[in-house]
């Protein structure tokens, strides 16, 4: 199977060696450390696991790197020596990472906290924050991004928010960059000083601070360079396909990841002229088997310095905004997540008036060819009406799973127990299209579902409420994008994949959505607006519905928290979608 490889590089210059660490966090979970030493890389032969979605922080001073395991329930430290690894225990579900010169931060994102810790394991602190995504810190300032945008963190909790919408943040040495949903850049050192870009860039997909205060703009070709006065000093042009921008916090280099993951690209620092030959590692798909990479120039790219004053060199800006001081406006009131069913009228959208592209099953769509599992390769599954600290531990043959989820005011804990052999089977499979992953998924989602079912029986709900259960839980697993408007890359995954990974992108979680309401006999098609990935569901719901044979599929989201059936993305009201019927479940 072709691996692909969320590259999360970071490096280390040891003071006095011609040597270079750096950390590789491959796209299946296996964490790998490499050596650059003049132009050889070598490939440490011993590979760490972690999960797909991990997230690492690098300490500077001695190249270590902490490792997020949200199924474990930990946080691990490793050394470059090799040595035996720090572990911190006692989290639910570790989600993200900050560190500074003596502290790190943990988000645990399923019992809503930050964990503070000294760096050599001694926990300090555990706040309760809702809904934390991601933090940064900045001369022992401590901003956290939530739901509701951008907040410091303060003895008495988080303070109101300065900034809403932000999907990403980063700091360096000087300055925190921020890039909201509409493309709109921010920076500022501390609250007082925030300042905005006078133009915009929707398009935008990646930014990454400088440690001269400055930053790199990631666009889907190319990359703009801004400097702590949010000025474009010059451009990276000749970008195809690129994934994201790499700070490597211990060398101040930022690297570009693109061609399919393959290949990391060093840019230029801000006063390199525009000749300057970019330094390249490919062969980063192939690295669990080879143990190497090559480093080549990058012949394809160009770095173009723009001249002083000279307006005609500036790149193409989608759209100028108001002045670039910004007057802080914090939000007093913010808005609440609902989490019971709508009782209001239904939602008025638009969805109902356009005409939908049906696309049908194909006869030879017989799903003969996939293997069958007992259970899907489920081994063992436990659902609790309750926060339960118990977890299943993984061993040679099964990975033990951790899930904690709210609904309606209760809290829910499910355990299950996974096939190491059937996730190795599922990891080397070509990817099918998206009903036959539907249809596929069915196996380990009945046994699951049947244990949902069962919550619903007891307490007499109906099915509506059922399906709402079960969307609800998609939506919480710890690694699921939480911005409804996440689309969906080149590497779809089958359910039993997102359950050991904890999470996906929308595809991936629509999948192992519709696999589990199938189970239970619902009527479901797929919905695709154009990049996304939602699920219909045909019910007695209110809200947002298309029409297909006869029968109104209401709009479900199964990226974000809070999307009940029938609510509907602004983003998503307006646009033709094409919709994939799911073949019902045969008795």
């Amino acid at each position: 199977m072709k691996i692909l490889i969320n590259l999360l590089l970071f490096s280390f210059t040891l003071i006095g060696l011609s040597e270079v660490h750096h950390w590789w966090l491959l796209n299946d979970g296996i964490l790998v450390h490499s050596i650059f030493q003049g132009s050889r890389i070598e490939i440490d032969p011993k590979l760490l696991f972690a999960e797909r979605r991990s997230k690492i922080a690098i300490n500077p001073s001695d190249a270590s790197c902490w490792v997020t395991n949200s199924f474990q329930g930990q946080v691990t430290k490793y050394n470059v020596d090799n040595k035996k690894p720090l572990i911190l225990k006692g989290f639910a579900a570790p989600t993200s990472l900050a560190l500074s010169s003596d502290k790190i931060w943990a988000i645990d994102s399923a019992l809503n906290r930050i964990v503070t810790a000294s760096l050599d394991g001694k926990i300090i602190k555990t706040i309760p924050i809702q809904s934390a995504k991601s933090m940064v810190v900045l001369d022992g300032d401590q901003w956290v991004l939530t739901w509701r945008g951008l907040q410091k963190l303060t003895d008495d909790g988080l303070s109101p928010a300065i900034l809403t919408k932000v999907t990403h943040v980063t700091t360096a040495n000087q300055h925190i960059w921020c890039l909201d949903q509409k493309g709109l850049i921010y920076t500022f050192r501390s609250q007082v000083d925030l300042n905005r870009a006078k133009f915009s860039i929707p398009d935008a997909v990646d930014i990454v601070s400088t440690d001269d205060g400055g930053a790199w703009l990631l666009r889907h070709e190319m990359v703009i360079r801004l400097t702590d006065k949010l000025i474009p000093v010059g451009e990276i042009t000749g970008v195809k396909n690129p994934k994201r921008l790499i700070r490597q916090p211990t060398d101040h280099s930022v690297w570009l990841i693109d061609t399919e993951s393959d290949r990391s690209v060093r840019l230029p620092r801000l006063n390199d002229p525009s000749d300057v030959k970019l330094i390249a590692a490919i062969g980063w798909n192939q690295v669990r088997n080879t143990k190497r990479v090559k480093t080549i120039i990058a012949t394809d790219l160009k770095w173009n310095l723009f001249s002083r004053n000279n307006k005609r060199e500036q790149p193409s800006i989608a759209q100028s905004t108001e002045d670039s001081k910004v007057k802080i406006r914090t939000e007093t009131n913010p808005p609440t997540v609902k989490t019971r069913l709508l009782l209001s009228k239904p939602i008025a959208s638009k969805t109902k008036d356009l005409k939908p592209i049906a696309v049908p099953i194909s006869p030879n769509e017989t799903f003969d060819h996939i293997p069958v599992f007992p259970n899907g390769g489920l081994v063992s599954v436990e659902l609790y009406n309750s926060l339960s600290q118990k977890r299943i531990q993984n061993t040679d043959q099964m990975l033990g799973r951790r899930f904690i989820w709210n609904f309606e005011g209760e809290t829910y804990t499910l355990l299950v127990g996974l096939s190491l052999g059937v996730y190795n089977t599922y990891s080397n499979r070509d990817r099918l299209k998206w009903i036959e992953m539907v249809v596929e998924g069915s196996g380990i989602g009945q046994p699951i579902a049947e244990k949902l079912n069962q919550v619903a029986q007891e307490n007499n709900w109906s099915r509506e409420r059922l399906a709402n259960f079960v969307i609800s839980f998609v939506q919480s697993l710890p690694y699921t994008a939480d911005d409804v408007a996440t689309g969906y890359d080149e590497f779809k995954m089958y359910a039993f994949e997102t359950l050991v990974a904890g999470g996906g992108d929308c595809e991936d979680t629509v999948i192992l959505a519709a696999s589990l309401l199938r189970s239970l006999s619902y009527d479901l098609i797929l919905l695709n607006p154009k990049g996304h990935l939602a699920l219909g569901v045909s019910g007695q719901f209110s809200g947002a519905h298309y029409e297909y044979n006869n029968l109104q599929y209401f709009y479900s989201e199964t990226t974000g928290k809070g999307w009940e059936i029938g609510n509907i993305p602004e983003a998503y009201r307006s646009i033709p979608v094409k919709l994939y019927q799911v073949p019902l479940l045969t008795p």
